[in-house]
């Protein structure tokens, strides 16, 4: 493990469920569909509504991923309570997620 920037320490950990990855798809998915509707900058009242309602599926949709990137650390063995972020990233091989758990302490992100 090596200190990367402040006092924070970063262990990664992979990510095996499949249903984590399928989430995060979807909540990119759900981020491309609003971005496309505010494109048009349009402030006719159905758009708005739209707009709105796109983003409360977005927002119910980052509360899931958060569940699982906090079960998935919790599954890895990650003592949470010294967890000062957990962030979920592909791999450097480009096609696997990973987990990045930073904590404050040198052995927090470890298990």
């Amino acid at each position: 493990m090596t200190e990367t920037q402040a006092d924070l320490f970063k262990k990664s950990y992979p990510i095996t469920n499949p249903r984590h990855r399928d989430q995060l798809m979807q909540v990119a998915a759900i981020r491309a569909v609003i971005d496309a509707l505010k494109a048009p900058q349009s402030s006719l009242p159905g758009m708005q509504m739209a707009i709105a309602l796109a983003e409360k599926v977005e927002a119910e949709e980052r509360v899931a991923l958060a569940g699982l990137a906090y079960r998935a650390a919790a599954a890895a063995g990650v003592d949470l309570s010294t967890c000062t972020a957990i962030y979920t990233q592909f791999s450097a091989n480009g096609r696997d997620l990973e987990l990045l758990v930073e904590s404050a302490e040198p052995g927090g992100a470890t298990p």
